[in-house]
Protein backbone atom coordinates (compact mmCIF):
# COMPACT_ATOMS: atom_id res chain seq x y z
CA UNK A 1 0.00 0.00 0.00
CA UNK A 2 2.65 2.39 0.68
CA UNK A 3 4.48 1.74 -2.83
CA UNK A 4 0.81 2.71 -4.07
CA UNK A 5 1.02 6.10 -2.36
CA UNK A 6 4.44 6.69 -3.42
CA UNK A 7 3.28 5.76 -7.30
CA UNK A 8 0.38 8.18 -7.00
CA UNK A 9 2.31 11.50 -5.57
CA UNK A 10 4.87 10.60 -8.25
CA UNK A 11 2.01 10.96 -11.12
CA UNK A 12 0.29 14.00 -9.62
CA UNK A 13 3.45 16.13 -8.33
CA UNK A 14 4.18 17.67 -12.03
CA UNK A 15 0.38 18.71 -12.06
CA UNK A 16 0.55 20.07 -8.66
CA UNK A 17 3.74 22.23 -9.21
CA UNK A 18 2.01 23.77 -12.89
CA UNK A 19 -1.04 25.02 -10.63
CA UNK A 20 1.12 25.95 -8.06
CA UNK A 21 3.30 28.18 -11.08
CA UNK A 22 2.86 32.12 -10.83
CA UNK A 23 0.77 33.92 -13.87
CA UNK A 24 3.37 35.09 -15.34
CA UNK A 25 5.36 31.30 -15.25
CA UNK A 26 2.08 29.88 -17.08
CA UNK A 27 2.04 32.75 -19.34
CA UNK A 28 5.64 32.25 -20.49
CA UNK A 29 4.56 28.64 -21.26
CA UNK A 30 1.31 28.44 -22.33
CA UNK A 31 1.45 31.54 -25.33
CA UNK A 32 3.70 33.95 -26.86
CA UNK A 33 4.37 37.55 -25.97
CA UNK A 34 1.65 39.88 -27.56
CA UNK A 35 2.97 42.91 -29.54
CA UNK A 36 2.77 45.65 -27.50
CA UNK A 37 0.36 48.42 -28.43
CA UNK A 38 2.85 51.26 -28.99
CA UNK A 39 4.21 49.16 -31.60
CA UNK A 40 1.55 48.64 -33.54
CA UNK A 41 1.35 52.55 -33.08
CA UNK A 42 4.74 53.18 -34.43
CA UNK A 43 4.15 50.96 -37.15
CA UNK A 44 1.47 52.36 -38.54
CA UNK A 45 2.74 55.70 -38.19
CA UNK A 46 5.95 54.86 -39.86
CA UNK A 47 3.22 53.30 -42.87
CA UNK A 48 1.69 56.40 -43.64
CA UNK A 49 4.56 58.46 -43.65
CA UNK A 50 6.03 56.48 -46.34
CA UNK A 51 2.77 56.65 -48.36
CA UNK A 52 2.52 60.74 -47.88
CA UNK A 53 6.14 60.76 -49.23
CA UNK A 54 5.44 58.69 -51.64
CA UNK A 55 3.19 60.80 -53.20
CA UNK A 56 4.52 64.11 -51.99
CA UNK A 57 7.84 62.80 -54.46
CA UNK A 58 4.98 62.52 -57.17
CA UNK A 59 3.62 65.57 -56.66
CA UNK A 60 6.93 67.40 -56.87
CA UNK A 61 8.26 65.68 -59.79
CA UNK A 62 5.26 65.83 -61.91
CA UNK A 63 4.84 69.81 -60.99
CA UNK A 64 8.54 70.40 -62.27
CA UNK A 65 7.53 68.24 -65.49
CA UNK A 66 4.37 70.61 -66.15
CA UNK A 67 6.66 73.43 -65.07
CA UNK A 68 8.75 72.51 -68.64
CA UNK A 69 5.86 74.48 -70.76
CA UNK A 70 6.76 77.61 -68.46
CA UNK A 71 9.95 77.49 -69.49
CA UNK A 72 9.45 77.88 -73.28
CA UNK A 73 8.18 81.40 -72.24
CA UNK A 74 11.54 82.72 -71.26
CA UNK A 75 13.04 85.92 -73.50
CA UNK A 76 16.26 86.16 -71.09
CA UNK A 77 18.51 84.09 -69.93
CA UNK A 78 21.18 85.35 -67.20
CA UNK A 79 23.75 82.91 -65.84
CA UNK A 80 26.30 83.79 -62.86
CA UNK A 81 29.51 82.55 -61.47
CA UNK A 82 28.76 82.38 -58.14
CA UNK A 83 31.33 82.79 -55.26
CA UNK A 84 30.47 79.39 -54.04
CA UNK A 85 30.48 80.22 -50.48
CA UNK A 86 27.31 81.78 -48.54
CA UNK A 87 26.56 85.06 -46.32
CA UNK A 88 23.42 85.51 -43.97
CA UNK A 89 23.00 88.78 -44.29
CA UNK A 90 22.98 91.22 -47.21
CA UNK A 91 25.92 93.92 -47.06
CA UNK A 92 24.60 96.90 -46.05
CA UNK A 93 23.46 99.07 -49.90
CA UNK A 94 23.79 95.54 -51.44
CA UNK A 95 20.70 93.86 -53.22
CA UNK A 96 19.75 90.70 -54.68
CA UNK A 97 17.88 90.31 -58.18
CA UNK A 98 14.51 89.79 -57.40
CA UNK A 99 13.20 86.10 -58.27
CA UNK A 100 9.98 85.38 -58.47
CA UNK A 101 6.86 86.46 -61.10
CA UNK A 102 5.44 88.92 -58.76
CA UNK A 103 8.32 90.61 -57.98
CA UNK A 104 9.88 90.23 -60.77
CA UNK A 105 6.84 92.23 -62.32
CA UNK A 106 7.94 95.03 -60.35
CA UNK A 107 11.46 95.70 -61.76
CA UNK A 108 12.46 99.38 -62.24
CA UNK A 109 14.29 100.55 -65.00
CA UNK A 110 17.94 100.22 -63.93
CA UNK A 111 17.15 96.29 -63.68
CA UNK A 112 15.92 96.42 -67.50
CA UNK A 113 18.41 98.11 -68.44
CA UNK A 114 21.18 95.75 -66.52
CA UNK A 115 19.35 92.92 -68.40
CA UNK A 116 20.62 94.25 -71.70
CA UNK A 117 24.42 94.11 -70.28
CA UNK A 118 25.62 91.37 -72.33
CA UNK A 119 29.14 90.75 -70.41
CA UNK A 120 29.37 92.39 -66.96
CA UNK A 121 33.37 91.90 -65.17
CA UNK A 122 31.53 94.33 -61.97
CA UNK A 123 29.97 92.51 -59.24
CA UNK A 124 26.96 93.01 -59.60
CA UNK A 125 24.89 91.61 -55.87
CA UNK A 126 24.09 88.42 -54.82
CA UNK A 127 21.60 86.31 -55.38
CA UNK A 128 19.55 84.36 -52.94
CA UNK A 129 20.24 80.57 -51.97
CA UNK A 130 16.11 79.98 -50.98
CA UNK A 131 16.53 76.98 -49.01
CA UNK A 132 18.96 78.45 -46.39
CA UNK A 133 17.69 82.13 -46.81
CA UNK A 134 21.06 82.96 -47.92
CA UNK A 135 23.23 84.96 -50.37
CA UNK A 136 26.28 83.86 -52.58
CA UNK A 137 27.86 86.86 -54.23
CA UNK A 138 27.74 87.43 -58.04
CA UNK A 139 31.26 87.24 -59.13
CA UNK A 140 30.32 87.82 -62.96
CA UNK A 141 27.21 87.67 -65.11
CA UNK A 142 26.56 87.08 -68.61
CA UNK A 143 23.02 87.79 -70.77
CA UNK A 144 22.70 85.54 -73.57
CA UNK A 145 22.20 85.97 -76.80
CA UNK A 146 18.71 84.73 -78.23
CA UNK A 147 20.25 81.38 -79.74
CA UNK A 148 21.76 80.84 -76.60
CA UNK A 149 18.35 81.33 -74.65
CA UNK A 150 16.59 78.67 -76.73
CA UNK A 151 19.61 76.91 -75.85
CA UNK A 152 18.95 77.11 -72.47
CA UNK A 153 15.54 76.58 -72.22
CA UNK A 154 16.36 73.17 -73.53
CA UNK A 155 18.66 72.70 -71.06
CA UNK A 156 16.96 73.31 -68.12
CA UNK A 157 13.54 71.54 -69.74
CA UNK A 158 16.29 68.67 -69.60
CA UNK A 159 16.84 69.17 -65.63
CA UNK A 160 13.50 69.35 -64.86
CA UNK A 161 12.00 66.59 -66.48
CA UNK A 162 14.44 64.14 -64.29
CA UNK A 163 13.13 62.41 -60.88
CA UNK A 164 14.70 63.63 -58.06
CA UNK A 165 16.18 60.44 -56.90
CA UNK A 166 16.81 61.98 -53.17
CA UNK A 167 20.94 61.21 -53.38
CA UNK A 168 22.80 64.55 -53.09
CA UNK A 169 24.65 65.54 -50.32
CA UNK A 170 23.71 67.55 -47.53
CA UNK A 171 25.87 70.96 -48.40
CA UNK A 172 25.28 73.10 -51.14
CA UNK A 173 28.59 75.53 -52.09
CA UNK A 174 26.94 77.42 -55.12
CA UNK A 175 29.24 77.58 -58.02
CA UNK A 176 27.02 78.99 -60.49
CA UNK A 177 23.50 80.62 -60.88
CA UNK A 178 20.62 80.81 -63.90
CA UNK A 179 18.05 83.39 -64.04
CA UNK A 180 15.11 83.18 -66.71
CA UNK A 181 12.37 86.20 -67.19
CA UNK A 182 10.29 87.37 -69.84
CA UNK A 183 10.96 90.92 -71.31
CA UNK A 184 9.13 92.41 -69.11
CA UNK A 185 10.83 90.94 -66.67
CA UNK A 186 8.82 88.33 -64.51
CA UNK A 187 11.08 85.56 -63.37
CA UNK A 188 10.36 82.83 -64.21
CA UNK A 189 12.93 80.41 -63.18
CA UNK A 190 16.17 80.74 -61.07
CA UNK A 191 18.18 78.83 -58.80
CA UNK A 192 22.17 78.26 -58.33
CA UNK A 193 23.71 74.62 -58.56
CA UNK A 194 26.28 72.60 -56.80
CA UNK A 195 28.32 70.42 -58.71
CA UNK A 196 30.20 69.29 -55.23
CA UNK A 197 27.66 68.06 -53.72
CA UNK A 198 24.89 67.19 -56.98
CA UNK A 199 22.13 70.14 -56.25
CA UNK A 200 20.10 72.91 -56.89
CA UNK A 201 17.06 74.54 -55.42
CA UNK A 202 13.48 74.79 -56.98
CA UNK A 203 10.74 76.69 -55.60
CA UNK A 204 7.30 75.08 -55.49
CA UNK A 205 4.14 76.54 -54.85
CA UNK A 206 4.13 77.82 -51.29
CA UNK A 207 0.78 75.87 -50.37
CA UNK A 208 2.54 72.64 -51.29
CA UNK A 209 5.95 73.60 -49.72
CA UNK A 210 8.44 76.44 -50.62
CA UNK A 211 12.07 76.16 -52.07
CA UNK A 212 13.65 72.49 -51.46
CA UNK A 213 16.58 70.76 -52.93
CA UNK A 214 16.74 68.78 -56.08
CA UNK A 215 19.25 66.30 -57.45
CA UNK A 216 21.31 67.66 -60.10
CA UNK A 217 21.68 65.08 -62.81
CA UNK A 218 21.18 66.98 -65.70
CA UNK A 219 25.08 66.46 -68.05
CA UNK A 220 22.94 68.70 -70.40
CA UNK A 221 22.80 71.57 -68.15
CA UNK A 222 25.86 71.13 -66.57
CA UNK A 223 27.95 71.52 -70.15
CA UNK A 224 25.80 74.51 -71.03
CA UNK A 225 26.43 76.34 -68.03
CA UNK A 226 30.18 75.60 -67.92
CA UNK A 227 30.51 76.63 -71.53
CA UNK A 228 28.78 79.79 -71.26
CA UNK A 229 30.12 80.97 -67.83
CA UNK A 230 33.60 78.79 -67.92
CA UNK A 231 34.75 78.10 -63.69
CA UNK A 232 38.24 80.12 -63.67
CA UNK A 233 40.67 77.76 -62.29
CA UNK A 234 41.57 79.67 -59.24
CA UNK A 235 38.18 79.57 -57.93
CA UNK A 236 38.53 75.73 -58.14
CA UNK A 237 41.54 75.93 -56.74
CA UNK A 238 40.51 77.99 -54.12
CA UNK A 239 37.54 75.85 -53.18
CA UNK A 240 39.62 72.71 -52.99
CA UNK A 241 41.71 74.35 -50.58
CA UNK A 242 38.93 75.50 -48.65
CA UNK A 243 36.08 72.77 -48.74
CA UNK A 244 37.76 69.89 -50.88
CA UNK A 245 38.52 67.09 -47.79
CA UNK A 246 35.85 68.22 -45.29
CA UNK A 247 32.22 67.79 -47.41
CA UNK A 248 29.43 66.41 -45.83
CA UNK A 249 27.80 63.63 -47.48
CA UNK A 250 24.55 62.46 -46.65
Amino acid sequence: MEGFFILLLWVFQPLVAQEQATPVEKGKKDSAPEPDGSDLVMDALYAADQSFSKAQKKIRDDYRKEYQNIIKLAETVEIYLLNFEMIRQLPKGELEPSNSLVEGSQLDAEEHEFLEEEVSEKPPGFIRIEPYNTFSKILKRKVLEAKAVKQGEGAVSDLLGRPDKDTSAWCHYPIHGIRMATKKGEVLFQTSVCYACGNYFFRYPKYRGEADWIDFSSEKLEAFLKKEMPIPQAELDRFEAKYGANRTKK
